[in-house]
């Protein structure tokens, strides 16, 4: 019987565990398929992220220039904004110099904000990134972009001169700061009609208000 028993075990296959090498190679391969995973992972994020902060500029540019569905800000006041806060608040002034009033229903004309739901963020002034006093106020209502830096919107600008309608309507352009939060695009020089259509620079993400052949989100 003992015979026997042995002879069952010496004959029967011999069970094993994994050596180092075989270990080492199944991780390795595991952390390839994860690392592939991530990387897909992190490319779909930042598209997303692009495609909605193009949709944000487009909803930003529509609220400024006007829809079917609503008349925007330059249709109240024949002026675009100063800056993006003055969609969710009364302006002081608007880019030419000239006043802003509250909306007049009898001459259906004036600020009849705000153009927007509502803000998504405060300013933030931060002049290491672009983010001067220039686009807007500390703290005044601001509206972010997917990686939540704000929206800015860029007048041309010369030295003591205020832009005309026709460089406004010509050259102005909202922009985000796009991933890095820096904002690498200036703002357009006064009377620089070479200037319409320009490529954002950087990373930034760009859309014209009014321009139609200018390249946009």
């Amino acid at each position: 019987m003992i015979s026997r028993l042995s002879s069952r075990r010496a004959g029967s296959p011999s069970r094993r565990g994994f050596t180092l090498v075989e270990l080492v190679i199944v991780v390795t391969i595991l952390a390839v398929a994860a690392g592939v995973v991530f990387m897909r992972g992190a490319t779909i994020q930042a598209a997303s992220q692009i495609d909605a902060t193009r949709a944000i500029l487009r909803n930003a540019r529509d609220a400024i220039v006007g829809s079917i569905d609503r008349p925007g800000f330059f249709d109240d006041l024949g002026e675009p904004p100063a800056q993006v806060g003055d969609l969710f608040a009364l302006p002081a002034a608007l880019p030419s110099g000239a006043a802003a009033a509250p909306f007049d229903p009898y001459a259906a004309r004036g600020w009849n904000g705000p153009y927007l739901a509502t803000a998504t963020g405060l300013y933030a002034l931060d002049a290491a990134h672009g983010f001067t006093a220039s686009y807007g106020a500390a703290g005044a209502p601001a509206l972010l972009d997917a990686w939540a830096h704000p929206i800015v919107l860029q007048h041309p600008s010369a030295p003591g001169v205020a832009p005309a309608l026709d460089d406004l309507k010509l050259l102005s352009r909202l922009v985000s700061a796009g991933p890095d939060g820096i904002l690498d695009t200036p703002p357009p020089a006064l009377g620089d009609a070479g200037a319409a259509g320009a490529a954002p620079a950087g990373d930034d993400l760009l859309v014209y208000l009014f321009h139609p052949s200018a390249p946009g989100p």
